[in-house]
């Protein structure tokens, strides 16, 4: 079945243009009270079509987390996201920094020749490698979100009522996750790459659930 899906879903077959959405149901504590996750096509498909249905989601949805590749931090494209289709001033500006969310994937794809840039020695083991990672993803993303803010304010918009949008601006959260060290510690696939990380927590996954779950109760069915 996965196989036959996977057809549909990137255009490997022949009826993938019938196909509008995918859906997938089951009993994830973390999307409790009717919590749906929606995972958008982007504003760079070559089909106008699913262009549009990224942009009316983006439009309606009351939180809009932005997933971005760690190895090209947030990129130009993403960056136009957040501007172009004003997703920042009416995320940011507004005062809802709750309803924006950035995270960033990949966090294992990273190797010792980094070890100097990260300020760690070149004997240092992966899982070190793999916690500066992150949190040098962390601290960049969010330089990235403040730079965008000043850019998009307006001269009006200097000075105290700037440095408001800026402090909001920090308040948004940032994830920088390892899926593959996280299905590897807890048996999911067959994964035999040993990223030598030790605990869930340090792959940024369970705090992926956890802000999830805050978001279920906060929000509740509706």
């Amino acid at each position: 079945m996965l196989a036959h899906l996977r057809k549909l879903i990137r255009g490997e077959s022949a009826l993938w243009p019938l196909v509008k959405q995918v859906s997938l149901r089951g009993a994830y504590p973390c999307l409790e009270g009717g919590l749906e996750l929606i995972d958008l096509p982007g504003l760079n498909d070559p089909n106008e079509a699913r262009v549009e249905v990224t942009r009316e989601y983006l439009r309606t949805s009351p939180f809009v987390w932005v997933v971005f590749s760690m190895i090209r931090s947030m990129t130009q494209d993403i960056q136009e996201i957040l501007c172009k289709e004003k997703l920042l001033r009416q995320l940011i500006f507004s005062g809802t920094y709750s309803a924006l969310s950035l995270v960033g994937t990949r966090a294992d794809d990273i190797d010792n020749d980094a070890a100097e840039q990260l300020g760690l020695a070149d004997d240092c083991t992966k899982r070190e490698l793999i916690g500066a990672y992150r949190e040098q993803a962390i601290n960049e993303a969010r330089k990235q979100l403040e730079e965008m803010v000043v850019d998009l304010s307006t001269e009006d918009e200097k000075g105290e009522t700037l440095d408001r949008m800026v402090a909001t601006a920090r308040k948004v959260r940032v994830h920088a996750t390892s899926a593959k060290a996280y299905m590897k510690l807890e048996g999911i696939g067959r994964l035999l790459t040993d990223f030598g990380v030790e605990k869930p927590a340090e792959t940024g996954i369970p705090a992926i659930h956890d802000h999830l779950t805050e978001i279920a109760r906060g929000a509740g069915a509706s």
